[in-house]
């Protein structure tokens, strides 16, 4: 006989203040999506690629009617 465990949503507030108080480490990859606190996997090379093609793709289709940014990956191996 298996049990149906309930689960208990956060709030943003809640989030920061376990941050604030070190509950959840400050190097620790999390984001909170839908009231769940997930582990957020690495961006691979693969990603990081992709993220650089479309990046090109848009900056060359949109031209100077918008500004396109996409976040940098931090590597500290190189």
């Amino acid at each position: 006989m298996s049990k149906v465990l309930q689960r208990r949503q956060f709030t943003v507030a809640e989030y920061h203040r376990m941050a604030d108080t070190g509950i959840l480490g400050c190097h620790e990859q999390l984001e909170l999506i839908a009231g769940q606190i997930v582990v957020r996997e690495p961006i691979g090379a693969r990603h990081a690629g992709t993220v650089d093609r479309l990046t090109r793709l848009w900056t060359s289709r949109l031209g100077e009617r918008a500004i396109v940014r996409a976040r940098a990956r931090c590597d500290s191996r190189s």
